[in-house]
């Protein structure tokens, strides 16, 4: 037994300096709230827009940025709402499906005002720019959930 101890004790002392190094990787990660703008980012300046295309990219942006942003609110609060209700043991389940179903279609809403977004951007870019954006959201799509057996590249269509 004092030999298990003393093994266990050795093994703490020498991974310390791993755990103690933390990331790899200078200064805090990223807020959440600023991936939307640097994947924009990066795709502009991987689309190589012309002036005119980065212009009205940036209007179409701004345009739908308040419905954007009023239908997240709103996916976020209706999420909160059914998360609360499911924690009280006395909830009825006919409250928690009404709540389960407006939380899914704010967050469907949300869905529809990105792609409402996706497709006007679409409809600026050159064909050759198409495919390119397609190939780049199907990498960032694959970086966030992983590769999925079964699945298509996704992207602008």
């Amino acid at each position: 037994m004092k030999s298990i101890a003393a093994a266990l004790l050795c093994l703490g002392v020498g991974l310390t300096p791993v755990f103690s190094q933390g990331s790899p990787e200078p200064g805090p990660r990223p807020r959440r709230e600023e991936a939307g703008p640097r994947m924009m980012d990066h795709m502009v300046k991987a689309l190589n827009l012309t002036p005119e295309q980065k212009t009205k990219w940036d209007g179409i942006v701004a345009k739908h940025k308040p419905a954007r942003e009023a239908r997240h609110k709103a996916a976020m609060d209706a999420g909160k709402a059914y998360q609360e209700a499911m924690r009280k043991p006395d909830a009825k389940a006919e409250d928690l499906k009404t709540l389960h179903r407006a939380a899914a279609d704010a967050k469907f809403d949300v869905l529809m005002e990105h792609r409402a977004q996706r497709q006007e951007l679409r409809d600026i870019l050159t064909p050759e720019q198409r495919e390119k954006a397609a190939f780049i959201l199907g990498r960032m799509e694959r970086g966030m959930r992983g590769p999925r057996e079964g699945h298509g590249e996704g992207g602008m269509r």
